[in-house]
C-alpha cells in the first residue's frame, strides 16, 4: 500500500513536469505518519492533500532537514511551486506558478544563495524583471519590462547597493512629488539636514522647505521658519556658517509693489540656535527694480559661494535683454565687492542661470537655454577654470538632459551625488505646467570632456 502511494505521488509530480525516470530511477521512500515520526529527525517524504483528495505538497527530508525536491500545487492540482533544496538550504531551481499555469518567478540557489539569473514573469507569461545575482547580492542590471515587452528601466547595482548611473527623482513622494514644482535642493555639511524650494499644486505659495534625515529615511518637508516667501534658491556654504536665498519680499525701507516683482539676495548667519535673522547680501549686489522695467532687470536669483568666498548668481545682463552670471568677490569685512558679469564663453547671447561650482572650485555648472547645441529648453552646461579663466561651455549632453527643462544644479556636501531640477516627466500642475522635480546620480557617473 506504502509503495501504491509513493506511485501516485509521482504521478502528481509529474503534471509539475518531471521526467519519467525520476519516478523509475529512485526507490520508493518512506512516507511521514503524524504521531509516529518526528519532522526533526525524519527521512523519507511528507505530503499532504486537499479535503477532496487532490495533492497539496510534497517535501523530501534527509535527518528533518528538506533535501531534494518540494512541490505544492493550488487545489485545482495546478503546479504552485517548485523548489530545490540540499541539506536544509536551497540548492538549485526554484520556481513559482500563477493559478493559471504561467510561470510567475525562476530563480536559483546555492547553499541558500541567490546567483546568476533571476527572472519575474507578468502573468500573460512576458518577463517582467530580470536581474543578476552573486552570492546572494544584486551584481549587474536589473531590467524591467512591460507586460507587452516594451523595456522600462535598466538599474546597475554593485554588491546589492544601488548605483545611480542616471539621473532618478529623489526621495520620489517626499521630495520629489508629482504634484507641486520643486526646485534648488542644499544640504548642511553634516548631510543630514536639506533645504529646497516647493510651490504648491494650484496655489502661488512659494516657500523654502526644510526636511531632516531620520532613521528610517527623510523626514515629511515642512516650510523653513524663516521662508516668508515668496522665496526660492536656498543654498548653505561648504563650511556650513551661512545660508544664502533669493526673495521677493521688500528690502528695508522699501514698500511692496506687487506690479513690479523684485527679487534680491539675503544672507542668514548661523548661530548657536540655528540659522539667525535674515538680512540682505551685503555689498553693492541688489538692485531695485523700477516701474516699467522688462524682466530680468535688476532681478538677482540663484546665489551660490565657492570654496574661497567668491558670491556667484544670476541677473539681468547689462549689455542685452537676457539674463547672465555674474560673479562678486568677498572682501575681507564679509561684504562683497562690485559684481562682474560674466564675459563669454560662459555667458552668452542667451539666458544663463542657476550657477553652481563643483566642491573643488573647478568647475562651473549652469542652466542655459536657447544655445546652439541644446538638447531641449534650459539645459546644464559646465565650464572649466584653467589658468583662472573659464572655458567654453559644454553641453552635459543626454544622459543627463532632455528635449525638456533641466535647471539649478548642485552637489551633496561630500561631492558623491550631483542634483538639479527638470520638467521632464508626464506630470501636469493645477495651472497646466509641466511639474518640475528634483533627480540625482552619482558624480562618477557623470560624463565630463577635459
Amino acid at each position: 500500500m506504502e509503495h501504491l502511494k509513493y506511485t501516485c505521488l509521482l504521478g502528481a509530480a509529474l503534471v509539475g513536469g518531471w521526467p519519467l525516470a525520476h519516478a523509475q530511477l529512485r526507490p520508493a521512500p518512506r512516507l511521514y505518519v503524524p504521531g509516529r515520526d518526528s519532522l526533526r529527525t525524519f527521512t523519507g517524504v511528507e505530503q499532504a492533500a486537499y479535503p477532496d483528495g487532490k495533492q497539496r505538497v510534497w517535501k523530501e527530508l534527509v535527518n528533518g532537514q528538506a533535501t531534494g525536491t518540494w512541490l505544492e500545487w493550488y487545489p485545482d492540482g495546478t503546479l504552485r511551486y517548485r523548489a530545490a533544496w540540499r541539506q536544509g538550504k536551497g540548492h538549485g531551481m526554484w520556481e513559482y506558478f500563477y493559478p493559471t499555469g504561467v510561470r510567475r518567478s525562476a530563480e536559483v540557489y546555492e547553499q541558500d544563495r541567490l546567483v546568476g539569473l533571476a527572472y519575474q514573469y507578468h502573468p500573460n507569461g512576458q518577463v517582467a524583471t530580470e536581474s543578476s545575482h552573486l552570492q546572494g547580492r544584486r551584481q549587474g542590471y536589473v531590467h524591467t519590462y512591460a507586460p507587452d515587452g516594451t523595456p522600462l528601466t535598466a538599474q546597475l547595482y554593485q554588491q546589492d547597493q544601488r548605483v545611480l548611473n542616471q539621473p532618478v527623482l529623489f526621495e520620489p513622494g517626499r521630495i520629489a512629488t508629482t504634484a507641486h514644482q520643486e526646485w534648488d535642493i542644499t544640504f548642511e555639511p553634516d548631510g543630514h539636514t536639506l533645504y529646497f524650494t516647493r510651490k504648491l499644486a494650484g496655489t502661488s505659495a512659494q516657500r523654502i522647505y526644510r526636511s531632516v534625515r531620520t532613521p528610517t529615511g527623510w523626514g515629511e518637508p515642512q516650510p523653513a521658519a524663516f521662508s516668508t516667501g515668496p522665496d526660492e534658491g536656498a543654498f548653505i556654504t561648504p563650511d556650513g556658517r551661512q545660508f544664502y536665498f533669493a526673495s521677493l519680499r521688500p528690502l528695508p525701507g522699501q514698500r511692496p509693489r506687487p506690479a513690479t516683482p523684485d527679487m534680491n539676495l539675503w544672507v542668514m548667519d548661523k548661530t548657536a540656535k540655528g540659522w539667525g535673522m535674515p538680512r540682505p547680501v551685503p555689498g553693492p549686489i541688489n538692485g531695485i527694480r523700477q516701474p516699467g522695467e522688462a524682466w530680468p532687470a535688476h532681478y538677482e536669483a540663484g546665489p551660490v559661494t565657492d570654496a574661497a568666498g567668491t558670491l556667484y548668481y544670476w541677473a539681468g545682463s547689462r549689455t542685452g535683454p537676457d539674463a547672465n552670471l555674474y560673479a562678486a568677490p568677498r572682501l575681507p569685512d564679509g561684504r562683497f565687492g562690485p559684481p562682474q558679469e560674466l564675459p563669454a564663453p560662459p555667458n552668452h547671447r542667451g539666458t544663463d542661470s542657476s550657477p553652481c561650482v563643483s566642491p573643488d572650485g573647478n568647475l562651473l555648472f549652469f542652466a542655459s537655454y536657447n544655445r546652439d547645441d541644446g538638447l531641449g529648453r534650459e539645459d546644464l552646461y559646465y565650464c572649466r577654470k584653467v589658468n583662472g579663466q573659464w572655458t567654453a561651455a559644454r553641453n552635459l549632453g543626454p544622459a543627463i538632459n532632455s528635449e525638456h527643462n533641466e535647471i539649478c544644479p548642485r552637489f551633496s556636501p561630500d561631492g558623491k551625488h550631483f542634483f538639479f531640477s527638470s520638467d521632464r516627466g508626464p506630470e501636469l500642475d493645477a495651472a497646466g505646467e509641466r511639474v518640475c522635480s528634483i533627480y540625482y546620480l552619482e558624480t562618477a557617473y557623470m560624463t565630463l570632456q577635459p
